[in-house]
């Protein structure tokens, strides 16, 4: 399992001219990720603490299941890992 991202905007459409229509994003698309999230404080103990802030300029990631690190932009969220998945009654076989 690793990290998935999803994007919601809002798109507003114009018809100019028929056939042509301009579209515009009302809003900054945030993207979801599962996984966790991380901060350099966090991996302050990694051997690859100068590289990473060398190559990126945010303080966020997600890690992943397989431990890779995505940067964050301001709007990401991250959504937690279920710690255990449950079953609705309904789909349970007992």
């Amino acid at each position: 399992m690793g990290s998935i991202g999803f994007d919601f905007i809002k798109l507003v459409e114009f018809e100019i001219e028929p056939g042509e229509v301009l579209q515009h994003a009302l809003t900054r698309p945030e993207t979801y990720y599962w996984g966790i999230e991380v901060d350099l404080n966090d991996l302050s103990d990694s051997p690859y603490l100068d590289t990473i802030e060398d190559l990126v300029e945010t303080n966020r990631f997600v890690m992943t299941s397989w431990g890779a690190l995505i940067p964050l932009f301001e709007d990401d969220i991250v959504v937690p890992y279920p710690t255990v998945i449950e079953l609705p009654l309904d789909m349970r076989l007992d």
